[in-house]
C-alpha cells in the first residue's frame, strides 16, 4: 500500500473516530433529555434553567454531529473521494434514510433550541424527541454498517469504534 492510501486510510480513520465521539454525546445527552421529559407532565417540558441549557448543548451538538457526518463522510463518498465501489452503493443505499434523519433532527433544533424559542412553545415536546429518538437510532444502525465496510478491510475496527 502506497503513502497515499495509508494517508487516506488514516484520515477516514480519524473522521469517524471524531463522528463517533459525537454521537456519543448526542446520545448521552439525548438520555439526559428523555429522563426529563418523563417527569414532565401533559407532554410539556417544565422550563428550569438546567432544562433549557441542556436542551440548548444538545441541539447544538445535534447539529454539530449531524454536519460532520455529512462533510466529512457522506459527501466525501458522493464527491466520488472514495474508490471502492461496494462501499458507494452501500452510502447510496443508505443515504435516502440518512437524510430523512437529518431532516428530522434539523427540523427538532429549528422547534425546540433554545437561542429559537419562547418560553411556553414546547408543544408536543415528549412526542417529538420520542420521535427523535427513533431516527437516531435507525441512523446509527446504517452508520454502524457503513463504518464497518469502511473499515473491513483493515484490523482497526476495534480500535477505531472503542477511540
Amino acid at each position: 500500500m502506497d503513502n497515499l492510501s495509508n494517508e487516506r486510510r488514516d484520515r477516514t480513520r480519524l473522521e469517524l473516530q471524531n463522528l463517533i465521539k459525537d454521537r456519543t454525546q448526542v446520545l448521552s445527552q439525548y438520555c439526559l433529555l428523555a429522563g426529563t421529559c418523563s417527569k414532565a407532565a401533559n407532554d410539556n417540558i417544565q422550563e428550569t434553567d438546567n432544562d433549557k441549557f441542556l436542551l440548548q448543548e444538545f441541539c447544538e451538538n445535534l447539529i454539530d454531529y449531524l454536519a460532520r457526518g455529512h462533510f466529512e463522510l457522506y459527501q466525501r463518498i458522493n464527491n466520488g473521494a472514495e474508490r471502492r465501489q461496494d462501499i458507494v452503493e452501500l452510502a447510496n443505499k443508505f443515504y435516502p434514510r440518512i437524510s430523512a434523519t437529518t431532516d428530522y433532527a434539523v427540523d427538532f433544533n429549528d422547534a425546540y433550541d433554545q437561542s429559537l424559542t419562547k418560553i411556553g412553545s414546547f408543544d408536543h415536546y415528549g412526542e417529538r424527541l420520542s420521535k427523535l429518538g427513533e431516527e437516531l437510532a435507525i441512523r446509527f444502525e446504517l452508520e454502524d454498517k457503513l463504518i464497518s465496510s469502511l473499515l473491513a478491510a483493515s484490523d482497526d475496527l476495534p480500535e477505531a469504534l472503542s477511540a
